[in-house]
């Protein structure tokens, strides 16, 4: 096993749900975890879920504009947070394109449209990061 596990967190736009779950991922269980982020469409981070990143870990997220950049990293596992509503076979192919033998785990997570929503969304990632974590002996 690693000594580091690398993350990929993947979203549609890259712009709340994967940037947050990556600071998350890093502020609970770094220096175990590197996260990266990226998104299908990427739109630039809302200030508000930059603010709540820079706080929680003092940077901004390390944002992947190129996979092609990332597949060389020894990327570990893939999580795709989707609105399994609006689930776009895309980003599947997109995701195929460069990481082939590479663990995906899919969470539906819809994109927040609202500060209280990423309040909640902040809330259940980190939930579920810590339990994940848990479950692999990270923690």
């Amino acid at each position: 096993m690693p000594s580091v596990l690398r993350i990929l967190f993947f979203c549609r736009h890259n712009s709340v749900r994967a940037p947050l779950a990556a600071a998350l991922a890093e502020s609970i269980a770094a220096p175990k975890v590197e996260a990266f982020c990226a998104g299908l469409d990427a739109l630039p981070m809302t200030p508000e879920v930059e603010s709540t990143i820079v706080n929680l870990t003092g940077a901004a997220p390390k944002v992947v504009a190129e996979l092609a950049d990332l597949s060389a990293e020894g990327i570990g596992l893939i999580v795709v947070l989707s609105d399994k509503t609006h689930a776009s076979p895309a980003i599947g192919a997109k995701l195929d394109e460069y990481f082939t033998d590479t663990e995906v785990v899919e969470w539906d997570m819809p994109a927040p449209t609202d500060d209280e929503d990423i309040k909640h969304l902040e809330i259940e990632l980190a939930e579920r990061l810590r339990l994940m974590f848990l479950a692999r002996h990270l923690l």
